[in-house]
């Protein structure tokens, strides 16, 4: 009993510890962002960013435990009051944390998805980690995965729905010539756009005189408006969900 009250670790090896799962997690998010700026084709793209972003899921709680642990282990009696202290305050937000954590990790919760909160209807605008924004007619609502839970949810569909579209976009002339640079110009003045996810071209899909680009509006009536912006400049657009 005695071993265990005796100081195992030093401080130096907590902050050893801390610094290398730190700088292992700033690895991870710099490959994240790599992931995201190399414009891979989307069938690959989509399941490398599902990827890193699940083990980030599991890497963070993780971390937090190891560093917990090795905390109280410099001083077991101080350290360990002080971390229950902590554990009591903020039992509400571990226990918001863990049941985001949970509802991620089920893959059914991510930003595009069109879901039913209550008595709310919109489209996953962004997930946190303590909670969502959804996105509705009225405005963007932030809703912590406690009030999630405690409200219930219905997921519309299990693909990502409502605000993504991808555009086939081609010349209304048959002998003209597209420019993709002067249609991704023009998507970006277009004010239909959710910015958070920005216009990409569908590179597995590339043909011959057709740009085909995945896109995200604001609201689904805003599709029609930008369909409308395309053609009037002289462009054909078809469209599907994504």
């Amino acid at each position: 009993m005695e071993e265990f009250f005796t100081n195992n670790i030093s401080w130096t090896d907590f902050i050893v510890t801390a610094v290398l799962l730190i700088a292992a997690y700033f690895l991870l998010k710099l490959l994240q962002r790599l992931i995201m700026g190399l414009r891979l084709p989307y069938r690959y793209e989509r399941p490398a960013e599902q990827t890193i972003h699940y083990i980030l899921l599991v890497y963070e709680p993780l971390v937090v435990l190891i560093l917990t642990v090795t905390f109280v282990l410099v001083n077991p009696v101080f350290h360990g009051l002080l971390i229950g202290l902590l554990a009591v305050v903020g039992f509400r937000q571990l226990r918001n944390y863990a049941s985001g954590m949970l509802l991620q990790l089920g893959g059914q919760l991510t930003a595009g998805t069109k879901v039913t909160i209550g008595e709310r209807t919109g489209i996953l605008f962004r997930t946190e980690r303590f909670g969502v924004r959804l996105q509705t007619s009225k405005g963007i609502h932030y809703i912590s995965y406690q009030q999630l839970l405690d409200r219930g949810y219905m997921i519309a569909s299990g693909e990502n729905v409502g605000g993504f579209y991808r555009l086939k976009i081609m010349p209304q002339v048959e002998d003209a010539k597209l420019s993709e640079p002067s249609v991704m110009d023009l998507l970006a003045t277009a004010p239909y756009l959710n910015w958070n996810h920005q216009p990409e071209p569908i590179l597995s899909e590339k043909k011959p005189n057709q740009l085909n680009v995945r896109v995200s509006v604001r609201e689904e009536r805003h599709l029609q408006h930008l369909i409308h912006l395309i053609e009037s400049n002289g462009y054909e657009v078809r469209t599907a969900k994504n």
